[in-house]
This record gives structure tokens, sequence and C-alpha cells, in this order.
């Protein structure tokens, strides 16, 4: 089913806002077959981002964050914001694993500059921990909308030595952003640094029906874009990509002001 209404995230929440009040709201949620505990891409999604070309990315302090590459950044990633150097910066956005259904899934991408401190949409899955809706509506803009054809399950799988395969697949979708520096150097210089994403599934019918309370959502990550170069005082390891998509280790920026640090440490490539 092609969305020739262009219908967006943005404005089907105003609806299901303005519906609170009813009876689906006030029931309580059950998951959807009974089962013991959430089910990655049943009940909820998960969201990575990734550096994908001529972007520097800083890793913060936090507790146990090793310094080694892993191909994928933590929840909250610092962005480095250069127009001059970094022309085609570009992140992907890595959301996982979406279980096979039959019918079309829609997928948003959406982004704020504000985060609320409750749920703006309530789900069915009564799971404790999952992810809320926590972005707020007033500044949401979406950065993509994705339809998700049925995966196929085959009717019949071959026992092996190693074992059998599950009939059903699991996708990962990766969705790359590129990012316009020129913009958000003008969004720095107003104090607008931080944005805070979150991927958001949903089934094509119920999109159409905006029974919203039916889509799962990812953890809620955050971009803070930084310019021209990682704090030095703040950073415990920095990563770039250059315009191939190699990532490498940049030399540390506060490495004289650390004695157990190398002294010429020189890029690494991971």
């Amino acid at each position: 089913m092609s969305i020739t209404h262009q219908k967006t995230l943005k404005t089907t929440v105003l609806t299901a806002t303005a519906l609170a009040a009813g009876s689906v709201w006030g029931k309580t949620p059950i998951s959807v077959d009974g089962s013991d505990g959430p089910r990655l891409g049943r009940d909820y999604l998960a969201l990575d981002e990734v550096a994908t070309q001529d972007v520097i990315t800083c890793l913060p302090p936090k507790e146990n964050a090793g310094e080694e590459f892993t191909g994928i950044g933590p929840d909250q990633m610092w962005i480095v914001v250069d127009a001059v150097q970094s022309a085609k910066a570009k992140i992907s956005f890595v959301v996982s694993d979406m279980v096979a259904t039959d019918e079309d899934q829609i997928l948003f991408l959406a982004a704020s500059s504000n985060f609320l401190s409750g749920p703006a949409i309530q789900t069915d899955r009564n799971f404790d921990g999952l992810p809320t809706l926590n972005l707020d509506m007033a500044d949401l803009q979406i950065l993509g909308t994705y339809q998700l054809r049925p995966l196929p399950i085959q009717a019949s799988l071959q026992e092996t030595d190693l074992g059998k395969a599950d009939l059903k697949l699991a996708s990962k979708v990766t969705i790359s952003v590129n990012l316009d520096q020129d913009l958000l150097t003008a969004q720095l210089r107003q104090g607008r640094d931080t944005f805070y994403i979150q991927a958001a599934m949903i089934s094509a019918t119920d999109l159409a029906e905006d029974r919203l309370n039916k889509m799962i959502l990812s953890e809620m990550d955050t971009l803070v874009f930084v310019d021209r170069e990682c704090p030095v005082e703040e950073t415990k390891a920095s990563f770039e990509a250059n315009e191939s998509g190699t990532v490498t280790k940049t030399p540390s920026q506060n490495s004289t002001a650390n004695p157990n640090s190398d002294p010429n440490p020189g890029s690494k490539t991971i």
C-alpha cells in the first residue's frame, strides 16, 4: 500500500492525543500473544548510530565506556560540526530487529530538540521498561518514513548438523542522514546543540486507522553537536570516518594532560 496521503507521525500523534480519554487508553494493556517477556522486533526496537562518512564523533567519558571502535556509537553520541572540513558529513541509524509479519509495516525515524518527562502516547505493550514515545511533539521532525514489505516465511526448513533455522526472518534497516553542516553551525550559534532520536514502527493498517497505541518504539538516543572539535576535557576518545567510510581513532586531544597517554599517538586504523 503506497502512502499517497503522506500521513506523518506528527499529524497522527495529534489525533491520538485527542483520543487519550477514550476507552482504548483506559484498558490494561497486554502483550501480543501472552508471552512472558518483551521481544526485540515485536515489542520494541533497537536503535544504534554509526559514523558513516566525513564525520568525527566523540566518545563521552561515561562509566565503563571503552576506547576501542565497535562500529556502533553509544546512546549519546557527540558529533563535530565543521562545514569547512566536512562538506558531506553523514551518519547512519540502524534499526533492528523487525520480525517477519504478513502485512506492510511503516517505520519512522523521528527527532526533536526537546523531550518529555512522560510518554506522549501510551501503547498496548505492558512490559516494564519498554520504550515510550518521549519526543516533544511541538518540535517533532520526521527524518524518514519507510514502508517495509512483508518478509517471506518458508513453509519448512531442513534439519542440519548445526540445528534448524527459525522460519521467520528478522531484518535490520540502515537509514543514512546527510548532515547539513551550515544549518547545524547556525543552530550551534543559537545554543541549539542537542537532538533526541527515536524509531517507531506500526502496521500500515493501524496507521491508517490512527491506532497509534499499537506502535512499537526504540529507546530515545541523543545526538550532541559540538563546534569544530571534540571537547578536550570531556572526551574519552574520538573516531573519524573518512570519505570512503573507513573509521580511524584520532589522536587524543588531552594526551598532554594525561601522564599515561601516548606522547605521539598518531591515528590508528580500527
